[in-house]
């Protein structure tokens, strides 16, 4: 998550503007090194992301995703958590906007400059006894 991203998101909410300045400056000229046994690394300025293990890392997320929204809503449900988002769209013989959900992430992810880890995404597709009316089983 680009922390210029973010901070533009945070200034359209109605967050107390001490509390997003707090947050940007906090953001800004971060710096990150790492420490194993007698081995320091040199600071490293970072612009990206967010710091793991506390509250901060998983509102931002939450606040950064926020802004996406399915395709489809009365049709797919997408849920979003602290660190990971899931969309759920039914197969039906009539429609099928999965196709329109995935484009509609990747293009999401793309203006957020954000990658999509596509070795983390899992493809369930289950169906039940056929019948005559295909929209049946799902007007249950």
């Amino acid at each position: 998550m680009s922390h210029e991203i973010i901070c533009d998101k945070l200034k359209s909410t109605n967050i107390n503007p001490y509390i997003i300045n707090l947050i940007i400056s906090f953001l800004d000229n971060w710096k990150q090194r790492v420490v194993v046994d007698n081995a320091v690394t040199a600071f490293v300025v970072i612009s990206r992301g967010v710091p793991q293990g506390t509250v901060l890392g998983p509102t931002l997320f939450s606040l950064t995703v926020n802004d996406i929204a399915a395709v489809s809503p009365m049709d797919n449900l997408l849920v979003k958590y602290a660190d990971d988002i899931t969309i759920s769209v039914p197969v039906r013989q009539s429609t099928n906007t999965a196709a329109a959900e995935v484009k509609n992430m990747k293009k999401w992810a793309y203006i957020n400059e954000m990658s999509l880890n596509f070795t983390k995404t899992w493809e369930m597709c289950m169906h039940g006894k056929t019948t005559n009316n295909p929209l049946q089983i799902y007007q249950q």
